[in-house]
């Protein structure tokens, strides 16, 4: 069994690459063609179209979330920022007979946790939620700031300190103290066999960030949780992220070289970077791409598209800048990141990964801070 489901996350990692590439080219052509547009009834119906292929990234990210093996990989968050997301897709996907409310805190805390996780987390509980309300009904998801005293903490078999707390309740059918005593746990399920209620997998994710998790239910009332997560020093990764309405950084004639297999996404990637300012050369292996490296020495950054399957066209050219050229800088894009993609340079630092597909911003910002000029 556990093969078999690695096998079958294997393969949702290689549909969301193949998938999100194919975004890539879709949102970068709309984002070219928004640029020279004049008619306003055009432009609003581009600004739509890009719309849609960036909630269709988000949802594309968060299935392979679903799918994949990886390590945690905590970090700086705004759980606001990602409940937003997150209910927008809910309200699309759970059907018209689900409503979706919010009541988030205006001063929350950033928590630290892994994205990842969370993005599964709310989507698991929504689904039991789902599945609890045969005849509609509604999802309200809150956040609030919690200090936990000693006698607070020391109950939740936590640390003392300040938390993040995300509620998430329905108004389903509720659970019966019997199978809420057992709700979390691995094997347990009041489903289709084999299917659980998938709370062990939120429950361990929650202890694993120095969190907990806590359920409240009764039949016929619905049920309550409650998921707690440590709050995190400082600002939010999400709130340092680049003010859109800021100037792009544009290029001022520098050689750029895009590695990558897929034809459409590499030529679409040239054409966003040309518009940027750039000179760019393109190679479709690794081999072609170090023959360029090896005469063209005016090269001053390297853009390798990782790819899911034996990575034959993408990773191992970073490998030979890295131990040939260790001074040339490389920026990873990937459709389907993954922790085995993690790469480092040659004095041992994590080298950046650009999530495809990308907005016009994002991508100059990212340039930009390649070349030192960010």
């Amino acid at each position: 069994m556990s093969q078999r489901l690695e096998a079958l996350g294997q393969l949702a990692s290689g549909i969301a690459h193949d998938f999100n590439n194919l975004l890539a080219v879709i949102s970068g052509s709309l984002e070219l063609a928004e640029a020279k547009c004049i008619d306003e009834r055009a432009h609003r119906a581009l600004r739509r179209a890009i719309d849609a292929t960036e909630l269709a990234a988000r949802l594309n990210r968060r299935l392979h979330v679903l799918a994949r093996k990886t390590r945690l990989d905590p970090r700086s968050i705004d759980l606001n920022a990602r409940v937003s997301e997150t209910t927008d897709l809910l309200r699309r996907t759970l059907g018209a007979e689900i409503a979706i409310e919010t009541r988030l805190s205006d001063d929350l805390w950033p928590l630290m946790a892994d994205p990842g996780e969370i993005d599964s987390a709310m989507l698991n509980v929504a689904a039991n939620a789902r599945d609890a309300m045969p005849a509609g009904g509604t999802i309200t998801f809150t956040t609030t700031n919690l200090h936990l005293d000693g006698e607070a903490a020391g109950a939740a078999m936590v640390a003392p300190g300040d938390y993040v707390r995300l509620t998430i309740a329905d108004t389903g059918l509720g659970m019966s103290q019997q199978i809420l005593e057992r709700a979390a746990e691995p094997f347990f399920t009041t489903k289709l066999p084999g299917t659980g209620l998938g709370l062990s997998s939120v429950q361990a994710f929650a202890e694993l960030a120095g969190g907990f998790l806590r359920l409240s239910s009764a039949e016929g009332r619905g049920t309550t949780v409650e998921i707690v997560l440590p709050r995190a020093s400082g600002a939010s990764d999400e709130s340092l992220r680049r003010v859109d309405t800021e100037p792009l950084p544009l290029g001022d004639g520098e050689l750029l070289l895009v590695v990558g297999n897929d034809e459409q996404a590499r030529e679409m990637l040239l054409s966003r970077l040309e518009a940027l300012g750039y000179a760019v050369l393109e190679a479709t292996d690794s081999r072609e791409a170090i023959d360029l490296l090896q005469r063209e020495r005016d090269i001053g950054l390297v853009l390798d598209n990782l790819s899911i399957r034996g990575r034959t066209n993408g990773g191992d050219i970073t490998d030979w800048i890295v131990a040939q050229r260790p001074g040339l800088p490389v920026l990873l894009l990937s459709g389907a990141p993954d922790a085995a993609m993690a790469r480092t340079d040659a004095d041992g630092c994590a080298l950046p990964i650009l999530i495809l597909p990308t907005d016009q911003a994002r991508l100059a910002t990212a340039v930009a801070k390649r070349l030192g000029r960010g």
